[in-house]
Formats: C-alpha cells, structure tokens, sequence
C-alpha cells in the first residue's frame, strides 16, 4: 500500500473579464490518478453571481461546496483521471475587479496500481469567526489519505501558516491586497489510521470568518472504506 504525490500547483486571480481561469495540472498525471482541487473566494461573489461551481471542467465529484453570505465561498472537489488524463482544470471568473480567487490543485498517484475512491468525509463543514481555520474530525480506514482543508474569508494569512501537528504536504494560498476583498486557502495530508481523526486547527495569523473540511481517500480492494458522505451545504444557504 502506499500513495505517491504526483505534483502540486496554487493560483490566486481576479478575472476582471469574466473568463476562466486554468490552471495546469502539476507533474506528470496518468489514468487512474487523483485530483484534488480546493476553491475560496471572497464572500458575495459568486452567492451574487448565481453560480453552483467554481470548476468548469466535466468529471469533477463535489466533496463540500457552498457559496453563501457571510462565509467565503468554497468548494472542494476531486476527479480520477480516465484514459485521456486532463492537462489542465478550468476555473471561473466572476468579472469583478475587487473579487479574488484562490485554488489548490494536488494530483495523487496510488503506488500499488490499484483505483482510487472516496474514503470519509467530515460529517459538517466547521466554521469559525476568528483565527484560523480548524477542520473537522472524520472517521477514515488503515493507510487512508486523509486531506485537511481550510478556507479563509477577508484575510491575506498564507504567509507564516503551518499544517495541523502530524500533516505534511502543506500548501497555503491568498489572493487579494485587503481585508475587505482577500481570501486565502490552505491544504494538508497525511496517511490516517483507522478510527476518528481530528486534525486540529492550522496555525497562522486568520481573523475573519473561515470553514473547515476533513475528508480521506483509499486504494480500493487494500481495505474497507468508511462511510463517505458528500457535504453538499448548498448555495446561498
């Protein structure tokens, strides 16, 4: 059993014109591999908008998604390449010069050559309104990849944050210049045991309102998956 990072790519934009945004998928992606892709977006934009995804590519499957009030928008989602493997994910654009987008794209290899699927997913987004964001327990399988995901409203807090004790891996992310119109993002990993993992809050300087996710991956037929449940918290919610 074991994974095998592939490559790993952030963005931050604001698409004044309106037009996606891609984003190359990092490394070298084959059939069969895992893609994880992580979205947040200043509060308002896309609730504004009335869009229900910040991806425009076909084949993703939603982990968590919402785009409403007083939250950043987010949305995380993932995607097992097929014989003709992406080059590159699509994002939107809301066409607004204050609005700010930041994404993380993680491509996973399985070192075993055997399929990838969804493992556990925290029951609940968790939220916050102040510090950083502190993502949710789950109950994951032996040798499971399990992500920590943070969203961040208003606040440029990439610079100096660190991983949950234990996780690796780590990718921070901001966009934006203010605290009115800034968001930032950030992801971890680490391979679970089997049982409830909490992984506890990443460090760094977050003030504003912020959501949290949990959620693990195995390689099909090497153990048995929890249950995995979508965290579809709806848009405009």
């Amino acid at each position: 059993m074991g994974w095998s990072k592939v490559g790993e790519a952030a963005a931050a934009w604001a698409s004044t014109d309106g037009d996606p945004f891609g984003i190359s998928l990092p490394g070298t992606p084959t059939q069969g591999d895992l893609v994880v892709v992580q979205f947040c977006q200043d509060n308002m934009s896309l609730t504004n908008s009335g869009a229900t995804t910040a991806i425009n590519t076909s084949g993703y499957t939603n982990i968590g998604v919402s785009f409403s009030a007083h939250l950043p928008d987010w949305q995380v989602a993932y995607k097992i390449l097929g014989a003709s493997p992406d080059g590159s994910v699509s994002m939107i654009g809301t066409g607004h010069s204050l609005l700010n987008h930041c994404a993380i794209v993680q491509v996973w290899r399985s070192t075993v050559a055997a399929s990838i699927q969804l493992d556990a997913v925290s029951a609940s987004a968790a939220t916050g309104t102040s510090g950083m964001p502190d993502p949710p327990a789950a109950t994951v399988s032996a040798n499971s990849l399990v992500f920590a995901a943070g969203f961040l409203d208003d606040d440029n807090a990439a610079s100096g944050s660190s991983a949950p004790s234990g996780y690796s891996n780590f990718v921070p992310v901001e966009a934006g210049s203010n605290a009115e119109d800034s968001c930032s993002a950030f992801l971890a990993s680490k391979i679970g045991s089997a049982g409830s993992e909490n992984p506890g809050a990443f460090s760094g300087s977050g003030s504003d309102n912020w959501v949290a996710v949990t959620f693990s991956f195995i390689e099909s037929g090497t153990t048995t998956a929890s249950s995995a449940r979508l965290l579809m918290t709806g848009c405009g919610a």
